[in-house]
């Protein structure tokens, strides 16, 4: 009946989304709909994200449609048509593709600027949230997909496609997924890994090292080779996903990483043995001087503000 609201069919986020958007362009849709639609879309991030991901794919159909022609006129009724028959039958639009994914031979580049985050779903599902200040190249075609990591630090958590092996380069290692979520971060030439559920595969370029981690471990490496695997606190090491510091033990140097990741004024060690003192406690990523008092409370160091930024020194330092 006209002006009811209609059930939402049953099915994946992606099947619910696709179903709201030929809802949304069905002539009959209701203002009850429409409301419906809002709810759904309120209700999670996840929603959002998936219509926007269905949205993009009807874009890139509307304008292919637009482009190549038949030889008689194709409205909007047949591209929607068409469109459905491609989220039906898991054919890539129109052109042979997989649904989603880049021409073959192209990259894009993903990047957060300082005191940014942002959670990005890739053409294949696979979810990444970016840390700030990182940058990462994505390169997917019919065979593999790849990610390349150039600075910074993100968390991925991988779509299952046998049929694409999925693999991350940072620095000199190479990570093969089995069916993970894990966190790689750089700092200069060192990269960490950790893995928060599933299992990785490291193998370092142009050494026969190699090393498998799974859930709850991490490994380091760099030039000078691997570490051996170690515990992994993946709550705490990724708490900047939900706008937190969550520090346990960390030394006051790489306490001072993550800080300038999300701050534009900088901080910097003025005497490298405090490098060495070990940090913990939870604080809001945006609570610069909140963190920085606690520090100087807490551990023998004091600030001192210069025109560019704040320096930590020893306290008995003068």
């Amino acid at each position: 009946m006209a002006g009811r609201e209609r059930a939402l069919p049953d099915g994946s986020v992606a099947e619910q989304a696709a179903a709201w958007f030929l809802r949304l362009n069905d002539p009959s849709c209701s203002d009850a709909d429409r409301r419906s639609f809002d709810a759904w879309l309120d209700a999670s991030e996840r929603h959002v994200e998936e219509y926007r991901r269905i949205q993009h794919l009807w874009r890139r159909l509307d304008g292919l449609a637009g482009s190549r022609p038949t030889g008689r006129p194709v409205g909007r009724a047949g591209r929607i048509a068409a469109f459905v028959a491609a989220l039906a039958l898991g054919i890539g639009l129109l052109i042979g593709q997989r649904v989603g994914s880049p021409p073959a031979g192209t990259e894009e580049t993903i990047a957060t600027a300082v005191g940014e985050t942002r959670k990005v779903v890739l053409t294949d599902g696979t979810t990444v949230d970016l840390n700030a200040d990182s940058r990462l190249v994505v390169a997917f075609d019919a065979e593999t997909r790849r990610i390349r990591v150039e600075q910074g630090e993100a968390v991925f958590a991988v779509a299952a496609d046998p049929a694409r092996p999925f693999e991350v380069r940072a620095g000199i290692g190479i990570l093969r997924d089995i069916g993970t979520t894990f966190d790689v971060a750089m700092a200069g030439t060192g990269v960490t890994v950790g893995v928060i559920e599933g299992a990785v595969e490291l193998r370092l370029a142009g050494s026969s090292e190699r090393a498998a981690i799974s859930g709850g471990e991490r490994i380091a490496y760099s030039p000078a080779g691997l570490s051996r695997p170690e515990r992994f606190d993946g709550e705490a090491a990724t708490a900047w996903r939900s706008g937190r510091f969550v520090f346990r033990e960390m030394p006051l140097n790489e306490v001072v990483e993550q800080l300038n990741r999300h701050h534009p004024r900088k901080t910097v060690l003025a005497d490298a043995r405090l490098a060495r003192l070990r940090v913990s406690g939870a604080f809001r990523i945006t609570d610069r001087e909140g963190l920085l008092t606690a520090i100087e409370a807490l551990y023998p160091v004091r600030r001192e503000e210069a025109d560019t930024e704040t320096r930590l020194v020893s306290r008995g330092r003068r």
